[in-house]
């Protein structure tokens, strides 16, 4: 059962992970600097995460700016003796 929701669970995060590779990518042939594409991408990202809530707009403001892109999940790990 955990063997089977791991594989499920790394799964979603590599789809997500492509997903957001995919627009920065698109962002910058666009023609959009780096920090202006990771900066959008951050806003999509909570507006998609956040939905329809009742916050003001200093916390999603907050929230913006303390969220960082998603990094790429490791496929093992490994440890120095």
């Amino acid at each position: 059962m955990f063997k089977q929701m791991s594989k499920q669970k790394k799964a979603e995060q590599v789809k997500e992970y492509e997903k957001q590779e995919k627009r920065l990518k698109e962002l910058k042939k666009s023609g959009a600097s780096k920090k202006a594409a990771e900066s959008k991408t951050k806003k999509e990202d909570m507006k998609r995460k956040g939905g329809k809530g009742g916050k003001n707009q200093n916390d999603d403001l907050e929230s913006v700016a303390t969220a960082n892109l998603l990094l790429k999940p490791r496929e093992y790990v490994v440890k120095f003796r």
